[in-house]
């Protein structure tokens, strides 16, 4: 049996480990690298990162702010899978629309689990096929799956 979860993380939950000093002592990158746990991107979302990165490169040259955000980008993107944008009508509108994307890509690609810190997207946690949470809940279940980890 297959166990790999497919899983999109929002924009906050992402960051939190990469910019760490070393992303790679992060619990979850380590359920990354064994392709544990399968993060779902689009380039709506990727954008977001990258977006945010540039704007903390800590330097007005944009072709240093690309090399920063795409070494902040790499421990992250070399274990995602990257779908087309597709815009979804059979998901419960978020109250906060610029996290709606994380909704909709986590409904398209048939994730089991959307996880975030967004209250906005918590608060939708009963009305969709899939599991919205917050990290340290995903981390109780990954541990209760993969015991030996």
């Amino acid at each position: 049996m297959d166990k790999t979860l497919k899983t999109v993380h929002d924009t906050n939950v992402v960051r939190t480990i990469l910019f760490r000093q070393n992303p790679q002592s992060h619990w979850l990158y380590h359920y990354w690298q064994n392709h544990m746990v399968l993060p779902i991107v689009n380039r709506s979302t990727t954008e977001e990162l990258k977006n945010h990165f540039i704007q903390r490169s800590g330097t007005a040259n944009r072709t240093e702010q690309q090399r920063f955000a795409n070494r902040k980008l790499l421990p992250y993107l070399q274990f995602s899978i990257e779908l087309p944008h597709q815009a979804v009508t059979d998901v419960p509108r978020c109250q906060d629309r610029t996290d709606q994307k994380f909704l909709d890509l986590a409904y398209y690609s048939d994730s089991q689990y959307l996880v975030t810190e967004d209250k906005a997207l918590l608060d939708l946690a009963n009305d969709v096929s899939f599991t919205i949470l917050t990290a340290d809940h995903f981390r109780e279940i990954l541990l209760s799956l993969f015991p030996n980890q």
